[in-house]
């Protein structure tokens, strides 16, 4: 057998070097995939847990009356467990009279609501409005 000089081709060590090449290329590509994958679900808890806090501090806007002249204060409220999206939310929701609230004697006090949202491997959202309402409980 007489090799002959011209004859282009690959050699055996050529082909398993650009394949180990582009292997490699593809295992980073594949870590910045599933590290992708891995922000956006993280994302999407975050929202979620967002949007849980929110709703519960629209609902505590909306209380009447009859409902904050029968607290006392500090308050806390249920704590609730929600599950969304294969995920388990603990949200809890607590009301007290605001640092902010000047100590005279009126009927109108500013209540604290604070709202935490907790899941399972992540930290807790927590969220404060303040409400202002009239309560008898606090006139002369």
């Amino acid at each position: 057998m007489n090799l002959v000089k011209s004859q282009a081709g690959f050699l055996l060590v050529e082909a398993l070097v650009a394949m180990i090449i582009i292997t490699v290329a593809l295992v980073g590509i594949l870590g910045m995939f599933t590290q992708s994958l891995r922000a956006t679900k993280n994302a999407a808890d975050y929202t979620t847990a967002t949007s849980l806090v929110q709703e519960q501090m629209e609902q505590m806007k909306i209380l009447d009356e009859l409902f904050w002249n029968s607290v006392s204060f500090p308050y806390q409220f249920a704590t609730e467990t929600i599950p969304m999206n294969n995920v388990t939310y603990t949200r809890t929701t607590q009301a007290e009279l605001s640092i902010l609230d000047p100590e005279y004697p009126a009927k109108q006090r500013i209540i604290k609501v604070t709202v935490n949202v907790e899941w399972l491997g992540a930290e807790k959202i927590s969220m404060v409005t303040y409400v202002l309402r009239e309560l008898p409980q606090f006139a002369n």
